[in-house]
């Protein structure tokens, strides 16, 4: 590949990098614990979102086709305001639940 190497992560993104670790390019990202469960067209920006199991939130751009933003879906009021953490290596349940996992 001219130098660059495709790396396939467990995450279920992938990306190129160059032979030396320079420049490195996310190419895509998906769900990586399951499928998606929503998605949502925002017409005005041209971006869709999904969102899955594994509890992260994507936004991509339907031009472009490419994701512009992520994050994870958690609530303020759950855990006493801090981030939800789990020790399991996978977890498959959603964090907009009323009870963590």
């Amino acid at each position: 590949m001219n130098g660059k190497i495709l790396i396939g992560h467990d995450n279920g993104k992938i990306q190129t990098v160059n032979v030396d670790g320079t420049d490195k390019k996310l190419i895509n990202a998906s769900h990586c614990d399951g499928e998606a469960w929503g998605l949502e067209v925002i017409q005005d920006k041209g971006t869709y979102l999904t969102c899955g199991d594994d509890n992260i939130i994507y936004e991509f751009s339907i031009k472009d086709k490419v994701m512009i933003k992520s994050g994870k879906v958690w609530s303020f009021d759950m855990m006493g305001g801090k981030a939800y953490e789990t020790s399991k290596i996978k977890s498959t349940a959603s964090t907009m639940s009323s009870h963590p996992v």
